[in-house]
C-alpha cells in the first residue's frame, strides 16, 4: 500500500498504459479507506459470535451516513472526484479504525 501510495500515478502509467495515470492518484487517495477495512474485516464475525448484530448495525448505519453525507456536499460544493474520494476515504477509514464498539453486556 505504500507503494501505491507513493507512486501510484506512476505505476499505474507504467503497468496500464499513459491513460490510467489518473486511476493511481484515486487508488492512492482510497488507501486509508482499504487499509482500514483490511484491519477491522475479520472483527466483524465477532458481533455474530458475541449476539451484538444491534453494534453491528449501528456501526454499519453511521459507516452509510457518513458516506451520504460526503456524496451530499461533494455534490453541494462541487468537489473532484479526487476530493471526494481522499474525504471519503479519510473519514470512513478514521472511524472504522478508531471506533470501539464495545461487545460488553
Amino acid at each position: 500500500m505504500v507503494v501505491i501510495g507513493l507512486w501510484g500515478q506512476q505505476l499505474f502509467g507504467l503497468v496500464f498504459g499513459q491513460e490510467w495515470r489518473l486511476s493511481g492518484i484515486y487508488a492512492s487517495a482510497m488507501i486509508p479507506l482499504v487499509w482500514a477495512r483490511f484491519v477491522s474485516s475479520p472483527l466483524s464475525s465477532v458481533f455474530y459470535i458475541y449476539g451484538k448484530q444491534w453494534n453491528l448495525l449501528v456501526f454499519q448505519t453511521i459507516l452509510l451516513t457518513i458516506t451520504v453525507v460526503t456524496m451530499a456536499l461533494a455534490f453541494k460544493l462541487d468537489w473532484s472526484l479526487q476530493e471526494l474520494l481522499l474525504i471519503q476515504s479519510l473519514l470512513l477509514g478514521g472511524f472504522t479504525s478508531s471506533s470501539s464498539i464495545s461487545l460488553d453486556g
